[in-house]
């Protein structure tokens, strides 16, 4: 089972829990945009595929952005 959400923040701190996850950011819709697209080369932050569910629910936030 896959349970997705949309959530905001009034406080963009956030705790790494290192035993769990290794790194975390916050990205704004205008960031994602200018990110390569999965496979591409590069040293920039690449989208997942776009066959992915993953991929699914970012391009559908980013419709819902300005």
């Amino acid at each position: 089972m896959m349970i997705v959400f949309f959530a905001t923040t009034k406080n963009p701190e956030f705790n790494i829990d290192n035993e769990e996850i290794a790194d975390a950011h916050w990205f704004t819709a205008q960031e994602i945009r200018t990110f390569d697209n999965w496979g591409d080369d590069g040293d920039n932050f690449q989208l997942p595929r776009k066959e992915s569910i993953a991929r699914y629910l970012l391009d559908h936030w980013l419709e819902k952005q300005p």
